[in-house]
């Protein structure tokens, strides 16, 4: 598979989850895609950030920058950026 596609289908999983964010096991499944090539292109992409805290199992969480600005509200998106850091 093309990067270009296996990069579509990771964003597409993640905009079109009703979670905001979404862990790397998950986005493999929904994708179908191996964990370690999903892991590969959330590490290199530019569209996609990773919160600053991990979910209640330890596993890192992830977001697209569009999916992020949807549902963050304008107070949260300042402060991430005064911070440096992704407030969940």
């Amino acid at each position: 598979m093309a990067d270009v596609e296996v990069k579509g289908r990771i964003i597409a999983a993640i905009n079109d989850s009703k979670y905001k964010w979404r862990t790397p096991k998950g986005i493999a499944q929904s994708t179908g895609i191996e964990l370690e090539e999903v892991m590969r292109h959330l590490d290199t992409s530019g569209e996609i950030i990773q919160a600053r805290n991990n979910n209640a199992k330890g596993e890192p969480l992830f977001t697209t920058t569009e999916k992020y600005k949807e549902n963050t509200g304008l107070a949260s998106r300042v402060l991430s950026a005064i911070t440096n850091k992704v407030v969940e």
